[in-house]
């Protein structure tokens, strides 16, 4: 007995039925998997964006901490700011801080109220040409403890206006920074630069951001 041809076609027929499930499922198997990388990937976009705008506020706290610092330095108030309480006697090098409370010993930072985050940098050595290099601050030690760097808090001795602590740009704290007192032979004699070394925080406690610059005031 043959089979007849509606048995033929059934069977074909169910065959194919099948071959459209397999190839109906690998195709919501490929469309799944994407859209979990899509998922993926945004979700990675967003956390990046989200960390290089926090870097960014702490960026910027940290370049207002050098201003402020800089200000500090020339004994003034911060801009658009008509009274503050500036160190008196003003910040100088020229004695290594030591008529500001307390002389320093190179390493060190002043721990007085009034002198805080005035620092002498680490012991220098010389080149073979004569000019001294000064060795990085240790920023493992940069807290107030009576052997710590005692950073300035940002507008403490300006008035400038600290910076937001809440919303999409606040910090996590306000910016801290230190002076140091360098002491560079020149052909005229010695002259003093401040070595200013601010810190920033973002929206994070672990998003910061460490600048550093050198100023010198006019003669």
């Amino acid at each position: 007995m043959f089979p007849s041809r509606l048995t033929r076609f059934q069977a074909l027929h169910g065959k194919q039925r099948g071959a459209v499930l397999v190839v109906t499922l690998i195709f919501l198997m490929v469309i799944t998997i994407l859209a979990i990388s899509s998922v993926q990937i945004s979700t990675s976009e967003e956390r990046m964006a989200g960390n290089m705008k926090d870097w960014n506020i702490a960026m910027q706290a940290a370049e207002s901490a050098l201003r402020d610092a800089e200000f500090d330095i020339y004994g003034v108030c911060s801009v658009n700011v008509s009274s503050c309480t500036t160190r008196s006697p003003a910040v100088t090098g020229e004695t290594n801080f030591g008529n500001q409370s307390a002389g320093i010993a190179y390493g060190t930072c002043n721990q007085s109220t009034s002198y805080k985050g005035a620092c002498m940098p680490p012991t220098p050595y010389n080149l073979p040409d004569g000019k001294p290099v000064y060795a990085l601050p240790d920023m493992t030690n940069w807290s107030t403890a009576s052997t710590g760097k005692n950073p300035v808090t940002y507008g403490a001795y300006t008035g400038a206006t600290a910076l937001p602590s809440s919303g999409i740009s606040g910090v996590y704290q306000q910016p801290q920074y230190i002076i140091e007192a360098m002491r560079m032979p020149t052909d005229k004699g010695v002259k003093v630069l401040y070595r200013i070394t601010a810190r920033g925080w973002g929206r994070n406690s672990n998003t910061q951001v460490v600048l550093q610059s050198v100023f010198r005031l006019p003669d």
